[in-house]
């Protein structure tokens, strides 16, 4: 019988980045822990080569596991099915063409272990792309976060607080797994949030390549934000106390996707309509100050 028990279950969704993954991989098995963990990998049926190589790490290292894909199923349910699969008390979520650096499981398990009134905890991270880019995770201002703690109503007013590559949290805080929902990673910053406080420990853990093959483009950017306020109006339901926090963030997001021209400016007007609160301006500017610091940076370049 074997006595393998992961303490922390790692979960990797990845379609098409064949030039990442493996570094990706190699970034994950190279953790040094003083705890089993487990490695779930989800390939949404890549016709790049992916697969492939991820086959060639599972034959290598027995605690990764590829979950078998006959069909491509979509992002959405991609993500939501592999999570479903984790057996560790903490769960880790990277993405196919991000990479983690040295420490970053033991740095997150050990907070998690002596903190347990934090339902979540993430990292800092540097951003790089393929073309030289970078910026330095040190530099990112988190100083609205007062010691680094995230609470459910700094969240619900900013929206995502922290890259989603970074993040550690409690299985038995994640008690969505519809895999029929189409829910992205803010709804789970939330859903963990409202449970718990969230931590952003001060040390770069992982680099986040930005507009990489693969990811998230631009051109899907107003059926995300459709999602946003879908899955804020889903809150402002489950927790009406919230409404002021709500209505801040519906708010904001109304005059950015307005700036933007975005369609999705008419679900967040729709959604501050249903949101209303009475606010004081100097809250409202304070909010919108802080998430015009949680944007992707502006990478820079040697010269």
């Amino acid at each position: 019988m074997s006595s393998f028990k992961p303490k922390v279950s790692v979960c990797i969704v990845t379609y098409n980045q064949s030039q990442y993954i493996a570094e990706c991989l190699d970034s994950v098995v190279s953790q040094k822990t003083n705890f089993d963990f487990e490695v779930i990998i989800s390939d949404d049926c890549s016709t790049d080569g992916t697969a492939k190589i991820i086959e060639h790490y599972t034959k290598k290292y027995s605690f990764l596991k590829l979950v078998p894909r006959e069909n491509n199923i979509g992002a959405f349910k991609n993500f939501i099915e592999t999570h479903n699969l984790a057996t560790g008390e903490y769960v880790c979520h990277l993405d196919g063409d991000d990479r983690w650096l040295p420490g970053k499981l033991q740095a997150q398990s050990d907070f998690m272990d002596t903190n347990p009134d934090f339902s979540v905890c993430w990292t800092r991270a540097n951003f790089f792309n393929d073309s030289g880019g970078f910026y330095p995770g040190e530099k990112y201002d988190y100083s609205m976060f007062e010691d680094g703690i995230i609470t459910f109503e700094s969240s619900l007013q900013l929206g995502a607080v922290a890259n989603h590559s970074s993040i550690m949290y409690r299985k038995v805080c994640r008690k969505t797994k519809d895999s029929s929902l189409k829910l992205l990673d803010l709804y789970y910053t939330w859903e963990y949030l409202s449970l718990g406080k969230g931590m952003i420990l001060d040390k770069v853990y992982i680099e986040y390549r930005v507009s990489a093959k693969g990811a998230i483009t631009v051109s899907s950017s107003v059926k995300i934000k459709k999602l946003y306020a879908a899955h804020a109006l889903t809150f402002l339901k489950m927790f009406p106390s919230k409404r002021k926090e709500i209505f801040i963030f519906s708010l904001l997001n109304f005059f950015y996707d307005i700036k933007n021209f975005r369609s999705s400016s008419f679900d967040f007007f729709i959604l501050c309509l249903k949101s209303f609160s009475l606010v004081s301006p100097r809250r409202v500017y304070s909010v919108f100050v802080s998430s015009r610091k949680l944007i992707v940076p502006r990478l820079e370049y040697d010269d």
